[in-house]
Parts: C-alpha cells; structure tokens; sequence
C-alpha cells in the first residue's frame, strides 16, 4: 500500500484507510538518488471498527460502605 513519509516527524501513513481485519506492513525508503532501502520486518496490526456492545445497567446492588447501608438499594432515591 502506498505510504507517505515525514521526515520531521519520521513517520509512514497510508495513503488510504487500511481495511478491516488483520494486516501485515512493511516499508521500503527511496532516497533522492533513487536507491531503495531493504525491506523491514512485518509489523502485524488488526483493524476492528466495530463497536462493543453497550453494558447493561445494574438493576440492583449493595450499598455496604459507610455508615448507613441498605441491602437491598436499587439506586432511586429514597
């Protein structure tokens, strides 16, 4: 996929979105001169735009901390 190079930051970034799923990269530099560097090592990412599931409020829980407690709270006021 091709990348551009910022030599101030020395950072890569696609030109264009990566796709879901997994994703092995590499890169090459060519210099000025046309000289093109070795291959790096993969760098394997996965892509996962999709959003977790909302958790699910409690209906109920213990109110066991401080001086007045309640066993049975359901989080309305009382």
């Amino acid at each position: 996929m091709p990348a551009t190079y910022d030599p101030v930051t020395g950072t890569l970034t696609p030109n264009a979105p990566l796709a879901e799923g997994a994703h092995a990269l590499t890169y090459t530099l060519t210099d000025a001169a046309g000289n093109k560097s070795p291959q790096s090592s993969p760098l394997n990412i996965s892509i996962d735009t999709t959003a977790p599931a909302a958790p699910a409020a409690p209906a109920n829980y213990n109110d066991n901390v401080g001086a007045v407690t309640s066993p049975t709270s359901t989080g309305h006021d009382r």
